[in-house]
């Protein structure tokens, strides 16, 4: 069987926010940090806290949002503060005890909160997150003059990357800027300040690319991959030069082999790799560079194409290159050596006979200059010169 009490017309008396100068007697309602109190002491007192149980009784328990954590301000049980990206209620009254004090405060939500750009002089709270360079970081603990890099602070949150353009070895570089140098990207690992991107312990490569810079020039700082035309050819620098030929192959990786005709070999001129001139009847190309040595110099040139070149008549005052052709009389030789002035046609050292002939000088004269194989004709014969007379 149910037995119903009646306590009567009970009645409630809201007081408001809690005032320790307050007289408060039995039935008085207040408001205490985030919850509501009952007063149920038989006597009327004042000063004393709503979490005494022996004068108040918990009737709504609740919380009261009060914003970020303030270290000056006294605070309630039931009151909630945001601290870093968390949300904390407070389990007794405090004052500057700092979440999560676990006598004071209990978390209520776990969150993050996003601080912006990273400032060396700022003070961050676990959870904090902020940018460095390309990329996020989150506070592992309270942390003051830290770089978001140091392990024992800061975890890695987002990985990015920041376009910075050019490599400038003045400007400060933070983890995720990226920056081209010659024809490649590159993406800082670590911040850094005047180490170039080839540098390994500050940067890893992102990117690879060529440009073309051109012909190649002895002042002229070159980067990894920058292409440059050298004599007949095409070379890829493989790091960082200046000053160092294309044919260094510490330096440079020859990526197209050409040829380049220069025309007539000229001892001043400095020739090329590859590059291909003519020089009595022949056609050579070099197989280094070189300046001052003949074409017939094996050591820095290799016959390309064997052929003859016509000189005319032979004269005394000439030394003819090799393949020069020369009529000597009525007869065509060629030079098999380079000659010297005065060398003369019929020296099998110095020349080959090509073709001999017949060349009719008519009567015999003094003082005439005759060659093998011109005839004249004396006393009713004739005669064919053998050799070279005057």
């Amino acid at each position: 069987m149910t037995q119903i009490i009646d306590f009567g017309k009970l009645r409630f008396n809201f007081a408001g926010d809690w005032l320790s100068a307050t007289v408060y007697e039995a039935n008085d309602v207040v408001k205490y940090g985030g919850n509501v109190y009952c007063y149920t002491f038989a006597l009327a007192q004042a000063g004393i806290l709503p979490t005494d149980t022996t004068h108040w009784a918990l009737m709504v328990k609740g919380f009261n949002f009060t914003g970020a954590f303030n270290a000056t301000q006294q605070y309630h049980v039931g009151e909630a503060v945001a601290y870093g990206g968390k949300v904390y209620v407070a389990i007794a009254d405090n004052a500057g005890q700092i979440p999560p004090a676990p006598a004071c405060w209990s978390q209520f939500a776990d969150g993050i909160e996003y601080m912006g750009v990273f400032s060396i002089t700022a003070s961050y709270k676990k959870n904090d997150i902020v940018t460095y360079g390309g990329c996020v970081y989150i506070a592992l603990q309270d942390s003051t003059n830290n770089l978001p890099t140091v392990a024992a602070y800061w975890a890695s949150f987002i990985t990015g990357i920041d376009p910075q353009g050019i490599y400038n070895a003045a400007n400060t570089y933070f983890p995720g800027d990226v920056v081209a140098y010659g024809a490649n990207l590159y993406r800082a690992i670590t911040g850094t300040t005047g180490n170039t991107p080839i540098s390994t312990a500050y940067w890893a490569p992102l990117l690879s690319g060529l440009a073309f810079q051109g012909v190649y020039a002895a002042g002229t700082q070159y980067h990894a991959n920058d292409i440059v035309s050298y004599g007949a050819n095409l070379y890829r620098a493989i790091s960082d030069t200046l000053g160092n030929l294309p044919t260094n192959v510490i330096y440079w990786t020859a990526i197209v082999y050409g040829s380049q005709f220069q025309g007539v070999y000229a001892a001043a001129t400095a020739y090329h790799q590859n590059d291909i001139v003519n020089y009595g009847g022949n056609t050579y190309i070099a197989v280094r560079d070189t300046t001052g040595n003949l074409p017939t110099d094996a050591s820095n040139w290799s016959l390309y194409v064997s052929g003859s070149a016509p000189q005319g008549v032979w004269s005394a005052a000439v030394a003819y290159p090799v393949g020069s052709l020369v009529t000597y009389g009525p007869a065509l030789y060629r030079s098999i050596v380079n000659t010297v002035v005065g060398d003369l046609p019929t020296n099998p050292a110095k020349f080959s006979l090509q073709m001999s002939g017949l060349g009719n000088r008519g009567a015999w004269a003094t003082a005439t200059a005759y060659y093998p194989g011109e005839v004249v004709t004396y006393g009713g014969q004739s005669f064919i010169c053998t050799h070279y007379h005057a």
